[in-house]
């Protein structure tokens, strides 16, 4: 049977109701785990919050993970996993943990789920499992294993025992509460690792990786077609090599324009190596995030796409008027030079289309 097939029988939205906070804390820590299985598969797509909160679509098979968040207690019980939640209707109660193995498919082998919380697990005889990033049940205790089999078994009224080697817990060491800065720090490791390089803009970068995966989550409405689960739902290994490699493209493309728009506009030797002496300048504090620069670049970007038929002119106009509005800006040391070739980046980013897919 297909991947196809198997997917469109399984049972759908399971995330239920949620904090907006908790919504963010699962598309962060997919982020986190795509960076962890890109060099694990020759091809996936990662699908977010439509039968799981975070389900990876691989040619053999499927994983799924329920992202479970707590601030209070030291642990996650097995007692909490296996507790049904009370509904309306009661035939409709369920519990986190048998609700999640609805989705494994016993007659599958090729498809596993996986419990992630930031609190460790502690079993039925009080054992706390801390040591270990990720726990397979198979390696419970026997008598706690057929605690959990016999719960499930009957939550699904299913004859067939669980596969307890299908289920998972994670403990995560990403701090979900805070993890915005660490998965930053992850991101620029993994780009060096991909690419060879440190990313130009890495805030630039991971606005747009997180702003594209936000928009995958977001997608609410029932899909019947599994071309349309994993186009409208999914983000593939191509796609984020794509993003990636257009990231380390765009500026310099951009850069390379500015040194040919000064080499065609300035008149004498020593004034275009002066104007491409500055230019450096400019790419090397933006680089290296120098405060006032990225703050007249994003004043100037937001003024420009507020007014985009009053900046649709000739390049020239263009940078005089960006020399008559924002020269001001710079403090003495930026001199005039430096401004000059700053404005022309600029024109060439806008011409690049590199604000806009970069979210600047």
């Amino acid at each position: 049977m297909s991947n196809e097939s198997i997917y469109m029988k399984l049972p759908f939205d399971l995330s239920g109701s949620r904090s907006k906070n908790r919504f963010r804390y699962e598309i962060l820590w997919g982020l986190s785990k795509l960076f962890d299985i890109y060099n694990e598969n020759e091809s996936f797509v990662m699908v977010f919050d439509y039968a799981c909160d975070i389900e990876v679509h691989k040619e053999m098979g499927f994983d799924f993970y329920q992202i479970k968040t707590k601030k209070d207690g030291a642990v996650y019980t097995q007692e909490s996993l296996l507790r049904k939640k009370k509904t309306k209707e009661e035939e409709n109660s369920f519990s986190i943990l048998g609700r999640l193995y609805s989705l494994a498919d016993n007659l599958n082998k090729n498809i596993n789920v996986n419990l992630v919380s930031n609190k460790p697990f502690q079993d039925s005889s009080k054992k706390k499992y801390s040591t270990s990033d990720t726990l397979n049940f198979n390696d419970l205790d026997g008598e706690v294993r057929e605690i959990i089999k016999k719960t499930i078994k009957k939550e699904l009224n299913t004859e067939i025992n669980p596969d307890m080697s299908k289920i998972r817990f994670i403990y995560t060491t990403i701090d979900l509460v805070n993890p915005e800065d660490t998965l930053r720090g992850k991101m620029t490791k993994f780009y060096l690792d991909l690419t060879g390089n440190e990313p130009k803009k890495p805030n630039a970068l991971y606005n747009m990786l997180f702003q594209e995966i936000h928009e995958k989550a977001c997608h609410e409405l029932k899909l019947d077609c599994y071309s349309d689960v994993l186009e409208k739902k999914g983000i593939s290994k191509d796609q984020i090599a794509y993003i990636f490699s257009r990231h380390s493209q765009i500026t310099d493309i951009a850069v390379e324009k500015a040194c040919k728009f000064i080499d065609t506009n300035a008149n004498t030797s020593v004034k275009k190596a002066q104007l491409k002496r500055n230019l450096s300048n400019v790419i090397s504090d933006l680089e290296n995030n120098n405060k006032l620069v990225l703050q007249i670049e994003e004043q100037i970007v937001e003024d420009i796409y507020s007014n985009i038929e009053m900046f649709d002119v000739k390049d020239d106009i263009f940078i005089d008027k960006l020399i008559s509005e924002y020269s001001s800006l710079f403090t003495f040391e930026y001199s005039e030079h430096y401004q000059y070739v700053f404005f022309v980046l600029i024109l060439m980013k806008v011409e690049e289309n590199i604000y806009e897919q970069s979210a600047i």
